[in-house]
């Protein structure tokens, strides 16, 4: 109990020095008023009092949960308070991980909405950029405008990707990842561009270290965290990051919601650097806290590292002390690949086709733009912009349709409802869903169900035109 842990005396009570230095004087500065104000009651009725506090104790800082109550003698003076306190540690930590978890699906759903609304113009400028390039010459200014408006494109669907890794529970890609291999690009990356006051070691303990997940928001983590950890060390230090598997011990210590089943990776980066404030510690996953100036850091790299984590179904933790660094443990669960999107390599090819493809979305433009895409790879290509009237063409004409790529976030019926209904009216149809918003489970929930596959946003016309290959052959 707390009594145990904090072996305390009272100096003096009553009196108009009201006086509780033993209490106090172990009492972490930001809960010292909390706990004044708390004390001071005991002169009022009903003379008693409850409060939450961190305090110093054998066991280091803890949270007690002290209840007060004022002895009074006959002349109505106080004579002694008695107090019961009660370690509520646990408790704490598990309130700040449920506040945490709010937070990050309040943010999460923001992120969630610009994101989505953003991949659909980006589908546009991507597309429009890709067939500019194919229809201008070579060294054209035409090809260089359009070979740069594929950059900034794919650029931007970069940070779309990064707003999504924190803002959906599930992954997006994924395949089966050796984190060595993305630890070691990271390294060589920073490598050629940190401070050589730095010293940046890397271990590894044999094998491979392999993981299930989306392949660039694991290599974010690590990315994040090593700029974190190079800004800590202004002045130069060591920066040490390490991959094992997890000791049965560190298995048992991890929350509930972590599959353990097939064992963990344990991946550790640590820094030699400033160390977080005590105050500070708490807040370091909320999004946008940041203690950087404000043209430094926008409080977001912290808080995209915990949201990956958690959408891998990972746990992080971090210990720090003020001038003796930084550590930041992540373990990662091994499981079997679910769904594969294609790799980079493959999606710079384009593959034409014949066959009439239904194009079911929302969004004007990227109507326009697919359409156009898929007319120039030989597609005949009918577009509608809502569920309803698709249904009603496919009720129809449906014989003659071979696909159908349908938009999944659509006002009034969405995509999901009328892939089920064109399931229904033909357990046959070719259905490949396109969104910029899926997690795992979702999309393993609607493979199961039949659908051709997925063609993420935002999407290249060589993306989509593998996708739709693919799709047709099934």
């Amino acid at each position: 109990n707390g009594a145990s842990l904090l072996r305390l005396e009272l100096e003096e009570v009553g009196g108009a020095e009201y006086r509780y230095e033993g209490v106090v004087e172990v009492v972490r500065d930001e809960d010292r008023l909390i706990a004044e104000t708390a004390m001071k009651r005991l002169r009022e009725p009903p003379h008693s009092c409850a409060v939450e506090q961190r305090e110093m104790t054998r066991l280091g800082w803890r949270w007690i949960a002290w209840s007060y109550k004022a002895i009074r003698g006959a002349g109505g003076g106080i004579d002694a308070v008695v107090g019961v306190g009660r370690d509520i540690t646990d408790r704490k930590r598990l309130e700040d991980q449920f506040f945490q978890t709010q937070k990050m699906d309040a943010i999460g759903q923001l992120a969630g909405g610009i994101a989505h609304d953003f991949n659909n113009a980006l589908v546009s400028i991507l597309g429009t950029a890709n067939l500019l390039k194919l229809e201008s010459e070579e060294g054209s200014p035409v090809r260089e405008a359009a070979a740069t408006i594929e950059q900034a494109a794919e650029r931007a669907a970069g940070l779309t990707r990064q707003l999504l890794g924190f803002a959906r529970p599930g992954r997006g890609r994924v395949v089966t990842v050796d984190m060595n291999d993305v630890i070691a690009g990271v390294v060589q990356l920073l490598g050629r561009t940190v401070d050589r006051k730095i010293r940046i070691e890397f271990e590894s303990h044999g094998g491979r270290a392999l993981v299930t997940g989306d392949p660039a928001q694991l290599e974010r983590i690590i990315l994040n965290l090593a700029v974190n950890a190079r800004d800590a060390m202004p002045d130069g230090g060591t920066l040490r990051i390490e991959a094992a598997a997890a000791e049965p011990h560190e298995l048992d210590a991890l929350p509930e919601d972590v599959d353990t089943t097939g064992g963990c990776l344990r991946i550790t980066v640590a820094d030699t650097g400033i160390g977080i404030p005590r105050e500070h510690i708490d807040r370091i996953f909320e999004p946008f806290f940041t203690t950087k100036p404000p043209a430094e850091g926008a409080g977001m790299g912290l808080a995209v590292v915990y949201s990956i984590v958690r959408s891998h179904d990972g746990h992080i933790a971090v210990e720090s002390e003020p001038g003796e660094g930084t550590k930041f443990t992540i373990y990662l669960p091994a499981e079997d690949p679910v769904v594969s999107w294609g790799d980079a390599a493959r999606e710079r090819a384009m593959k034409s086709g014949s066959g009439t493809i239904m194009l079911v979305d929302d969004e004007e433009l990227v109507r326009k733009t697919a359409s156009e895409i898929l007319g120039k790879l030989g597609y005949d290509v009918l577009a509608f912009e809502d569920a309803d009237s698709a249904l009603r063409h496919f009720w129809e004409c449906g014989a003659e349709i071979d696909l159908v790529i349908l938009d999944m976030i659509m006002p009034g019926m969405d995509g999901v409802e009328c892939f089920r209904r064109l399931r229904r009216a033909d357990p046959l149809v070719k259905v490949l869903l396109s969104t910029g918003y899926v997690t795992e489970a979702f999309a393993r929930e609607i493979l199961d169900e039949g659908a051709a596959g997925f063609l993420p946003k935002p999407y290249s016309a060589a993306a989509l035109s593998l996708a739709v290959s693919d799709a047709l052959s099934r």
